[in-house]
C-alpha cells in the first residue's frame, strides 16, 4: 500500500490537536483552514490554502470542521469546493458535528471515487491534545481498516458500524 497523506481540514480546538498528533507520530500531514497561515503556530509549515491543491494532495482527508455548513462549504463551496476538482480525495471522513441525515446526503453528493467515511468523535480538545478521543465510525470495512492506524495516534476508543445504511454513527454520539 502507498504511503498515506492526510489531511486535515478545519484547523480549530480539535484539528490543530489531531494534527500535531499525526504529524509527531510520523505521518505526512497536510492541513487546510479558511483562516490564514498567520493566524497558526508549528502547524502553519504544512498549511494549504488552497483547497482544490489540498485535497489534491492528500488522499485521506479529514473534516473537523465545525457543523453542516461549513462541511457544505468545505466540500462543494466555490471557494474551497474540495470534492470538486480533479484530483478528490481517495478517502473523505466526515468527523464535523453533522446529522445522520446530512451524512446520507453526503453519499449522492461526494464523486464515486471517493470512500466516504462517518466518523462522529467525542471529546474535548483536550482529549484530542492527549489522543484519548471516542470515534463511532460508519462506511466500508475496508475502507475502515486503513483508517484505524490512523485514528488510534488520536483515540483510543472505536465503535464501528460497517454499514452503508449511516443511521448510526452520528446518531450514537
Amino acid at each position: 500500500m502507498a504511503k498515506e497523506v492526510i489531511g486535515i481540514a478545519g484547523c480549530g480546538a480539535m484539528g490543530e490537536p489531531i494534527a500535531t498528533r499525526l504529524l509527531t507520530a510520523g505521518f505526512e500531514v497536510w492541513v487546510h483552514d479558511v483562516r490564514p497561515r498567520s493566524d497558526f503556530g508549528a502547524i502553519a509549515a504544512y498549511m494549504i490554502e488552497d483547497a482544490v491543491e489540498f485535497a489534491g494532495r492528500c488522499n485521506i482527508v479529514i473534516s473537523v470542521v465545525r457543523d453542516v455548513s461549513q462541511t457544505k462549504s468545505l466540500l462543494f463551496g466555490k471557494a474551497q469546493g474540495i470534492v470538486q476538482g480533479d484530483s478528490p480525495p481517495e478517502v473523505l471522513v466526515i468527523s464535523s458535528t453533522v446529522s445522520p441525515r446530512f451524512i446520507r446526503q453526503l453519499l449522492t453528493g461526494v464523486p464515486t471515487q471517493t470512500s466516504l467515511v462517518d466518523a462522529a468523535m467525542s471529546g474535548a480538545p483536550y482529549r484530542a491534545r492527549e489522543g484519548t478521543l471516542s470515534f463511532m465510525i460508519g462506511g466500508s470495512g475496508a475502507v475502515i481498516d486503513r483508517l484505524i492506524p490512523i485514528l488510534e495516534v488520536v483515540g483510543t476508543a472505536f465503535f464501528v458500524w460497517v454499514t452503508l445504511v449511516w443511521d448510526d454513527n452520528q446518531g450514537a454520539k
